[in-house]
C-alpha cells in the first residue's frame, strides 16, 4: 500500500454545504427542506480509479471511467436528482478497496476520493454502502471466507468478523480525501452510510439482523 497524499489544506465548507439533518421527521438542509430523489450506481469506485471495464456495468466507447463519473453525476443533476447511492467497496477483485483484513488498495481508495469530490462539485449527496449481502468481492462472502466460515450467521454474530467490518468501517469514515483534504466523515456531500447492502441471514435466530444493525450503527456513530 502506497502512501497516502493530504492536500495542505481541506476544502472549505461552502455557505450552501450543510450536513443533512432530521427535523421533525423530514429531512433538512440548512434550513430548507431537503427531497431526496436520486438513484442507484454500480461500480462507481472502479470506473473513478480508471479501470478499462467494469464487471455488472459498462463504459460507453472512447469514454474513460472517470469520464463515466462525470457524466453520471452531470445527467443525474440535469435530470433534478440530488443523490446517488453507491459503493463504498469494489466488487472486482482487480480493484478491491480491501484486499485482506485491514490491507488497502490506495488507488481503489483514491478512485473512491474522486467520486466523493467529483459529486462535492457536481451538488449531488452521495449513500456509501460499506458492504453487501452478494458480492463475492468487498461483500459478506468475502468476510465469512476470511473467517474461515460458511455460515451466514457468523457474519452478523462472529466478533472476529464484526472487528474486520468495523476496522472497514473505522478505515472509510476517518480517510482523509487526498483531492480536496476533507475527512470523509466531516465532508457532507456524504448524505448517509448504508450499513450493508440487501441484509439477509436465511436460518438465522429472530432479531440477529436487527441485533447487528443497532450494534453497527452505534460503532459508526462513535
Amino acid at each position: 500500500m502506497s502512501a497516502t497524499t493530504v492536500p495542505s489544506a481541506a476544502a472549505p465548507v461552502s455557505s450552501d454545504e450543510y450536513f443533512i439533518t432530521i427535523q421533525n421527521g423530514e429531512f433538512v438542509a440548512g434550513c430548507q427542506r431537503f427531497l431526496l430523489a436520486g438513484w442507484n450506481s454500480w461500480e462507481m469506485v472502479e470506473a473513478a480509479a480508471g479501470a478499462p471495464s467494469l464487471s455488472g456495468a459498462s463504459i460507453p466507447v472512447n469514454m474513460t471511467g472517470p469520464e463515466l463519473v462525470r457524466d453520471l453525476l452531470a445527467k443525474g443533476k440535469a435530470s433534478g436528482f440530488n443523490v446517488m447511492r453507491t459503493w463504498a467497496h469494489a466488487v472486482n477483485p482487480q480493484y478491491a478497496v480491501q484486499t485482506a483484513p485491514g490491507k488497502y488498495n490506495e488507488a481503489a481508495l483514491r478512485g473512491l476520493d474522486y467520486l466523493i469530490d467529483e459529486a462535492r462539485k457536481a451538488g449531488i449527496r452521495l449513500i456509501l454502502a460499506f458492504t453487501s449481502n452478494w458480492t463475492p468481492t468487498g461483500g459478506v462472502p468475502e468476510y465469512l471466507k476470511w473467517g474461515n466460515t460458511d455460515q451466514q450467521v457468523d457474519f452478523f454474530t462472529r466478533p472476529d468478523i464484526m472487528s474486520m467490518y468495523q476496522g472497514f468501517v473505522q478505515t472509510i469514515v476517518n480517510r482523509v480525501n487526498t483531492i480536496n483534504g476533507r475527512t470523509y466523515k466531516e465532508d457532507p456531500t456524504i448524505l448517509a452510510w448504508d450499513l450493508l447492502n440487501e441484509p439477509r441471514c436465511n436460518g438465522c435466530p429472530n432479531g440477529t439482523i436487527a441485533a447487528w444493525y443497532d450494534a453497527m450503527a452505534r460503532y459508526t456513530k462513535t
